[in-house]
């Protein structure tokens, strides 16, 4: 269920040892909500030194659409805080939450 968030939460560094996925390329896959930032450098050790890229910042700041669960999430978070189209916007979004847990089986 989507409720209004009441305060921000301030997240701690994390470290992650990427795996090569081809040769030279390392990839991660996250999620990026609207607004959100992620600050990343790279650490690569050898034998002899380690080498650190300088500091970077990834922002979403476009709402394209709303379609699909994430756009629609990053949709209601791009509405003005308290107003009245995000409630509608969230009211909208657990109703269909609702209607596709009533619709779909879950497996486990």
């Amino acid at each position: 269920m989507l409720t209004p968030a009441s305060s921000k939460k301030e997240t701690k560094f994390q470290s992650e040892v990427l795996i090569p996925a081809y040769g030279n390329i390392f990839v991660k896959v996250f999620v990026l909500f609207y607004r959100e930032v992620l600050e990343y450098y790279f650490e690569e050790f050898t034998d002899d030194e380690t080498v650190h890229t300088s500091r970077e910042q990834m922002r979403i700041e476009k709402q394209d659409g709303t379609y699909g669960q994430y756009q629609r999430l990053n949709h209601i978070l791009s509405l003005p805080a308290g107003s009245r189209a995000r409630m509608d916007s969230m009211q909208e979004y657990n109703r269909e939450l609702n209607l596709a847990e009533d619709i779909f089986l879950s497996y486990q």
